[in-house]
């Protein structure tokens, strides 16, 4: 059913259940040290406004956002990003100075000027922090302006240029069985009219990212070994479908994306560094509709490749 389909339909239903339960406690960022690499200090960091009001975009950002001087800790993570590939089209309008990150955010897409107001209205504040290039933050939000029913936390490395970030992602929905634990994502920037991640103009690489869609299980090749980033004899998950490649050798989207018709070769990046485990660029050679081997680059100059094996579904 796609990203929006029988899964995210259960998520609102409950959500809104839940809203229906809600008083007008605000809900608080998760325990820290239930979520790796997020320490106590991520949780106080934005303590002031971690239960803040779930109204649109446009509400305050966080009262601690001014820091020393006003200077971002780490890149600048200030501005509008999409997160992927998570089956709900998160997004997020980020303040950062001092190290302390305020902002807005949505479930389901910002309002832009041309959408003002979307269909589905789960918005609300954005607490967090940025020390070096790591960053950790949550939303917080409630359906339809009401009381705060769900955090969305995000534990992520960011680029150096501030341009990507990736890492892991968790739900919290209070008094509900719902919830994600260490889910890999990615945020990239979008424009300032943009919902969440835009169409491109390649409708060739989008066609064949969602006609070929299929779950893989990757094992070095003989030989390939170029450095100990991967294990010789452990096997790794690839995803292809929809827009996204994601699994255990990142996650991207169509907008990093590029189809080589004369070699059937899915080339996936470069993209900026973000976890050094993580290659910054990937080939996916096809054989009709399925991938036969990946190589994969990684931040270091190390090059490996990989043969794949469709899983059956």
């Amino acid at each position: 059913m796609g990203m929006m389909g029988a899964k995210w339909h259960f998520v609102i239903v409950a959500l809104a259940a839940q809203a229906c339960r809600a008083s007008g406690d605000a809900v608080g960022p998760i325990d820290a040290g239930g979520f790796a690499g997020a320490d106590a200090a991520g949780a106080s960091a934005g303590k002031s406004g971690g239960g803040g009001g779930a109204g649109g975009v446009g509400g305050r950002v966080g009262s601690d956002a001014g820091g020393a001087g006003g200077l971002v800790v780490g890149p600048d993570v200030s501005g509008r990003w999409a997160m992927f590939a998570f089956e709900d089209p998160v997004a997020v309008e980020l303040h950062a100075a001092g190290g302390v990150i305020g902002g807005e955010g949505c479930c389901g897409g910002l309002p832009s000027g041309s959408e003002p107001r979307l269909p589905l209205d789960c918005c609300g504040s954005v607490d967090g922090q940025i020390s070096s290039q790591h960053a950790t933050f949550w939303l917080t939000f409630g359906l339809g302006g009401g009381p705060p029913v769900a955090t969305y936390w995000t534990d992520a490395f960011v680029s150096a240029n501030g341009q990507r970030m990736t890492g892991r992602f968790m739900t919290m929905i209070p008094a509900t069985p719902i919830g994600t634990s260490g889910f890999p994502v990615t945020w990239v920037r979008i424009g300032p009219t943009d919902n969440w991640l835009p169409r491109r103009r390649d409708t060739d690489v989008e066609r064949i990212v969602a006609t070929r869609p299929g779950g893989y299980s990757l094992v070095l090749s003989d030989g390939a070994a170029a450095g100990n980033d991967f294990a010789a004899k452990q096997t790794y998950r690839l995803d292809v479908g929809y827009r996204y490649v994601s699994g255990d050798l990142g996650v991207f989207w169509d907008g990093e994306m590029s189809w080589n018709a004369a070699d059937q070769t899915l080339v996936v990046g470069p993209v900026p560094e973000t976890e050094r485990r993580l290659p910054v660029a990937l080939r996916l050679h096809f054989d009709g509709t399925v991938v036969r081997s990946v190589e994969a680059d990684m931040p270091s100059g190390a090059q490996y490749q990989f043969q794949a094996t469709l899983l059956q579904p």
